[in-house]
């Protein structure tokens, strides 16, 4: 039996998955058996990961095959770390390509807060799934002094460029 034929009993894959794996071209067959046996995924992670590559070799053009046997994610496959943690990062890579928009925006959002971080040490927190433009802050004393310091960077925070620019990526201005 297949590796894709094994993986199908073994975890049980719902038929229109199982459908869509055994159409899949020789060459396409060869890299998801590779994915398959260098990642042990369940049958949600592989739809995911074949997902995001069939969305990313539709809008440019290329073929899944050709989106799977790049060299990141063939690094990715080869990486040393556990099984699940190359799933993630694998994932992480796919969703940086299908998103590259969204992965800039997470990228200038995280800057602002280490910025943030580093300037006054404090840490925002950003809305889930950045759905909204509301932020929160955790503030934490030992002593009524503390609270009177960190109210003091709070006012510092209110003019600060990097709050500026989180409020304006979150409104959708980048």
């Amino acid at each position: 039996m297949s590796v894709i034929g094994s993986f199908i009993e073994e975890r049980r894959v719902d038929a229109k998955f199982q459908s869509r794996l055994n159409e899949l071209q020789e060459t396409e067959q060869v890299i998801v058996e590779r994915l398959i046996q260098c990642l042990s995924p369940s049958a949600n992670t592989l739809r995911e990961l074949i997902r995001l590559a069939e969305e990313i070799a539709a809008r440019e053009s290329r073929s899944l095959l050709d989106v799977l046997s790049a060299e990141k994610i063939n690094q990715l496959l080869e990486h040393s770390s556990s099984k699940k943690e190359r799933q993630r990062l694998i994932r992480q890579e796919l969703e940086q390509q299908r998103f590259p928009k969204l992965h800039k925006l997470h990228a200038e959002l995280n800057q602002c807060q280490t910025q943030l971080l580093n300037d006054l040490g404090l840490r925002l927190e950003l809305p889930r799934d950045l759905e909204g433009d509301t932020l929160s802050l955790t503030i934490s004393a030992k002593t009524a002094r503390d609270f009177e310091r960190q109210g003091a960077k709070i006012t510092e925070l209110s003019t600060h460029p990097a709050l500026a620019r989180i409020f304006s990526l979150l409104k959708g201005d980048f």
